[in-house]
């Protein structure tokens, strides 16, 4: 059973991500956050240093394992580290996590020479030379990549076998994590178009390659130093070797899996860092503030809305918690336990960052305090790695079925 006591090296590994994350990632985010053009913001020297800054301390393979040159840290321990990393800056720290896609795929592929090629050398990266990114949602098909098994619906990004080459065509959405920056792509496309999503390949693509173009970063409401953009293919040949991910092999379905646990988790500590930075700053401001002669804490309107933030925070925190676990002795993972984390960890972190601004009055939703930023970045965790009412929708498919899917999945195998 999980103890809620840290170990000596978590403590140690959790003060340190907290230094990191107070004296780099939270005043870069709040200068990035605040520039007009996101095309400025990723080109900006700032933002640079802040990614070589995390590579070279080695946050960029938190996630990976020791035997390819990763932390080797347990999801818990990850867990713990994400939140203070977060806590400092939402954005920056998803650009980080979101690199290491491309080398966990190099992983979970089997193939030794994809691990060679991008797992090994993208942890001895210490100059953020080394960025990945999943070109995985389209126009068409968004949230329901998560979990859909109607053939009707399938990747309109297309692989055909040429020799002893793949060619790659089709667009990827604007919402493609660090797709503007990676130069290393993780490709899902489509080989066979009969067997719907199941039908669809992983490919590890090189950045450089002819034919591979990208949008501008998008323009948003939050989350702004988190690099998003369109990622186009126009007849990019790939050699055979970079398809790391069959449709037809186990491994394939258990990467989807995986992936919909360990992404969705990371949404979730996004989402409790949002609302105890909002906490805290609403608390401090809430002691110092006097309205009819004493702070307005012991006002009892301010003290409800606080105290009903801490109640939401560490209930957030003990399900994410939970979650990690489970998930790391439960490969693939537990999808309805991600699923009941992100969305109830996202979902009130627009009501606690909203009613932190509250208790501020007037001065939360000026750009003096940071209010309205955790608010705006807390909107777009409803959104991100499959929107949280699909995900809700997921969870309670597999607590009143948990074998759907599993039949089609058996039968198409069989018919291979």
């Amino acid at each position: 059973m999980i103890a809620f006591t840290l170990t000596e090296d978590q403590r140690v590994l959790v003060e340190q991500a907290h230094k990191f994350a107070e004296n780099v990632l939270r005043p870069a985010e709040f200068e990035l956050d605040a520039i007009a053009d996101p095309v400025e913001v990723f080109k900006s020297s700032l933002f640079k240093d802040v990614m070589k800054e995390a590579y070279r301390i080695g946050y960029h393979k938190l996630l990976l394992p020791a035997h390819v040159g990763g932390m080797g840290l347990d999801p818990v321990t990850i867990t713990l580290i994400n939140e203070e990393l977060f806590w400092g800056g939402p954005g920056l720290t998803q650009n980080i996590m979101v690199s290491g896609f491309v080398a966990f795929t190099a992983l979970m592929s089997n193939k030794k020479s994809l691990r060679h090629e991008f797992a090994i050398p993208y942890c001895e990266d210490k100059e953020a030379s080394q960025i990945g990114c999943f070109a995985g949602v389209e126009p068409l098909v968004g949230s329901d990549l998560i979990w859909v098994t109607d053939p009707k619906v399938r990747m309109r990004t297309v692989a055909r076998r040429v020799g002893d080459e793949y060619i790659i065509n089709g667009a990827k959405s604007a919402f493609i994590s660090a797709g503007g920056i990676a130069n290393m792509i993780g490709v899902s496309a489509c080989l066979e178009p009969e067997r719907g999503m199941r039908g669809s390949g992983l490919f590890i693509v090189p950045g450089d390659l002819k034919g591979i173009s990208r949008g501008k970063p998008l323009n948003k409401l939050g989350l702004r130093c988190l690099n998003q953009t369109e990622v186009f293919f126009d007849e990019v040949k790939v050699p055979k070797r970079y398809l790391a991910i069959r449709p037809h092999e186990d491994n394939w379905m258990n990467f989807v899996k995986s992936f919909i646990c360990f992404g969705n988790t990371g949404v979730a500590v996004t989402g409790l860092a949002l609302m105890r930075a909002a906490y805290e700053e609403a608390f401090a401001y809430a002691r110092e503030r006097v309205q009819g002669g004493r702070p307005i804490i012991e006002h009892g309107n301010i003290a409800l809305k606080l105290f009903d933030a801490y109640q939401i925070i560490e209930a957030a925190r003990a399900v994410i918690w939970k979650t990690s676990y489970v998930n790391g002795h439960q490969f693939p993972g537990d999808i309805p336990l991600t699923a009941a984390a992100r969305c109830f960890t996202t979902n009130n972190a627009i009501r606690v960052t909203a009613e932190m601004i509250q208790v501020l009055g007037a001065y939360g939703v000026t750009r003096e305090y940071h209010l309205e930023k955790y608010m705006r970045d807390a909107k777009l965790t409803q959104i991100e790695d499959g929107a949280v009412d699909t995900m809700a929708i997921a969870g309670m498919t597999l607590l009143h079925d948990p074998e759907h899917g599993k039949e089609s999945w058996e039968k198409q195998r069989s018919a291979k």
